[in-house]
């Protein structure tokens, strides 16, 4: 804030020292110490548009007649020109404490100006952050929508997952029951292996006694060997190496167990032996009666179908007529085969799997065989076997069980 010039000048006044009507002579007194009227007179000041007229002089008035007014007006005006030098220190003081207050906020301003500049660079730094976010944000929005386009075809992938699963499932059973049988042979040929190891270590047989002797051995052995597995398909599992070991002891007469014991032991082994096979026997003849009476049922109602075939007791559908070569019994075949039993049941779904097999025509089941060979590349057949013309009454377990009409749909794709 700054002092305007009428207030300069009234500070000025105010620090100047007095002058008193003594020791100055008052403007405008002439020689003869009277006043001329005039120089009250600020017409022209007032008005200076306006020419006073043109007056007549008066006469001069002697200073003895208004010195005592004159005084008194001269002291009036010291009087005044000190109460308004009082008021204009009054007021020089006020604005000198105005400046004073005015300095402490300038200074206080440069401190705020200070930290309104920190203030701006944090707002520029903060603005720059909110840059890089935005930034951020798009790249995030563009990342997201890239993984909602993944997680919608990883959707579709899981759909088609789920769809096969269930025949994966089913497939995986068949495999385990696979497994299960491939280990049963593989813990037979391992008791054959050590048969054979034993055998190894014996010397070979040269004169023909000992041959003679030995063939009985392999004999009796493979006798043995046939009825641990009888023994083993009814659900008795023995210890071949302790059947083994039990050999040996009984050839070199030195039995671990005593003989009443062991009498004990065969007769419980004849008896769990003949319970096992008598309950197999009769579960048998129950589920050959089971499957024969659904496939009597469905080779009936076969006979009545529009288009229906025969050929040595088998029945057959032609459901598409191919064009391509006609097939012979010693052909390789591509195609696809999906096995059912007469209740339904699916023993083979390699065909829906879209699993093709190449197989020799002459190695199928004889009648399967001779129908096919008939046929031409491209054809369709549903084949209906009665279980004399397929796995009889043993039926080939655990696929498929005795006395089981088979139905055989076969697509055939090319000829190899």
């Amino acid at each position: 804030m700054r002092l305007t010039t009428l207030s300069f000048c009234i500070a000025i006044l105010a620090l100047s020292p007095r002058i008193s009507a003594a020791e100055a002579p008052l403007t405008g007194y002439n020689s003869e110490n009277t006043i001329p009227y005039s120089l009250f007179d600020d017409t022209e000041k007032k008005q200076p548009w306006i020419k006073p007229s043109v007056t007549r002089a008066p006469a001069l008035r002697p200073a003895t007649t208004g010195q005592v007014k004159e005084n008194q007006r001269v002291q009036a005006l010291e009087k005044s020109l000190s109460e308004q030098q009082r008021l204009n220190k009054e007021t020089l003081d006020k604005h000198v404490r105005e400046i004073q207050a005015l300095q402490t906020q300038l200074r206080s301003s440069e401190v705020d100006r200070t930290a309104m500049a920190a203030q701006r660079e944090k707002l520029d730094a903060l603005q720059r952050a909110l840059t890089e976010a935005q930034a951020q944000h798009e790249s995030s929005d563009r990342e997201l929508a890239e993984l909602r386009t993944k997680v919608a075809a990883q959707q579709m992938l899981e759909d088609s997952r789920t769809l096969t699963q269930s025949a994966l499932t089913e497939q995986l059973k068949e495999k385990e029951a696979s497994a299960r049988e491939m280990a049963q042979q593989i813990e037979a040929l391992k008791a054959d292996k050590n048969v054979l190891l034993e055998k190894q270590q014996t010397p070979k047989p040269q004169t023909p006694e000992q041959k003679m002797s030995y063939a009985n051995g392999v004999a009796f052995a493979s006798d043995i060997v046939r009825i641990l597995r009888t023994q083993q398909e009814v659900g008795i599992e023995p210890d071949r190496p302790m059947v083994l070991a039990g050999l040996k002891d009984a050839f070199s007469q030195r039995i671990a167990l005593p003989k009443d014991e062991i009498a004990e032991l065969v007769s419980d082994l004849d008896r769990q032996l003949n319970e096992k096979v008598g309950d197999r026997q009769q579960q048998q003849m129950q589920t050959v009666s089971e499957q024969k009476k659904v496939g009597e049922k469905l080779i009936k109602e076969t006979q009545k179908r529009q288009g229906m075939k025969e050929m040595d007791g088998a029945y057959y559908f032609v459901i598409k007529k191919g064009e391509g070569a006609k097939l012979k019994a010693d052909s390789t075949v591509e195609m696809l085969i999906t096995g059912k039993l007469a209740d339904g049941t699916v023993f083979d779904k390699s065909g829906e799997q879209n699993d093709v097999q190449q197989l020799k025509i002459d190695t199928l089941l004889p009648t399967v065989s001779k129908i096919l060979s008939q046929n031409t590349v491209g054809s369709e057949l549903e084949i209906i076997l009665p279980p004399e013309l397929a796995f009889g009454e043993q039926g080939s377990e655990p696929l498929i069980p005795p006395g089981a009409t088979l139905v055989l749909k076969i697509k055939i794709l090319s000829v190899l």
